[in-house]
């Protein structure tokens, strides 16, 4: 019996389907948009932390990343991205991993991606899993952005969405642990909200002089329809 019966329990993309009827969550915004923006360039292999259903994974592999290691805690959530990766293309590129990546040794990747827990405060979700993936346990910001640089082999890149509210955290746990933010995205749900997500990318042993690219992507325009940006950034993934 699923754990949130009454959610979708397929989402159908241009090359892949991603049954999320066990992951404690469910496909968001947030990972496509992290998995469209992030850049891949030079990027042969990488480590998804948090996996969930797997759809950062699939992304990446779509975009052209010729092998990623994606490690999820949650068994059911990794029996389920087994289940996507096994039907999908690139079912020889994606290992899931069942366990806590903090206790795992990982092999050195270019990219880190993560759609991590957000909440910190008490847990107050019925669904244990589901309050397992929604707040932040010991795969907090400050264990991804100090445990990077193990994971990245030289100039590899950290990418993650984060609350807008966290950025002045995200700012100082990299200057803490030698990561240099190179790409910022602010997201806003419309020109006249304020921005609630942000995306990044970490660098290690970049220059920390240098000034970060930062970006504005508005997911839809005043009159609520899709910006012309959103729908260039996901045109690869989204059927319609």
């Amino acid at each position: 019996m699923s754990r949130n019966p009454d959610r979708e329990n397929v989402f159908r993309f241009k090359r892949f389907a991603v049954c999320n009827r066990e992951c404690a969550m469910k496909v968001s915004t947030d990972s496509v948009l992290l998995g469209a923006w992030v850049s891949v360039d030079g990027v042969s292999s990488a480590i998804d932390l948090g996996a969930g259903c797997g759809i950062l994974s699939l992304m990446l592999c779509q975009r052209g990343v010729g092998h990623v290691t994606a490690m999820e805690i949650d068994a059911l959530a990794a029996v389920e991205a087994i289940g996507n990766v096994a039907l999908s293309p690139w079912a020889g590129a994606i290992d899931v991993v069942v366990g806590d990546a903090t206790s795992h040794s990982f092999g050195k990747a270019d990219l880190v991606i993560t759609n991590p827990p957000f909440f910190d405060s008490p847990l107050v979700s019925p669904d244990k899993a589901r309050a397992m993936a929604r707040h932040q346990g010991s795969m907090n910001f400050e264990w991804i952005i100090s445990s990077a640089p193990a994971m990245l082999r030289h100039g590899g890149r950290l990418a993650m969405v984060t609350p807008v509210e966290a950025s002045d955290e995200i700012e100082w746990l990299s200057s803490l642990h030698r990561m240099t933010v190179v790409r910022r995205c602010v997201v806003h749900t419309n020109p006249k909200r304020k921005a609630r997500r942000v995306l990044w990318e970490l660098a290690r042993d970049a220059d920390m002089l240098v000034a970060a690219e930062c970006e504005q992507l508005n997911i839809r325009t005043n009159s609520n329809q899709y910006t012309e940006e959103y729908v260039r950034l996901t045109s690869d993934f989204y059927i319609k």
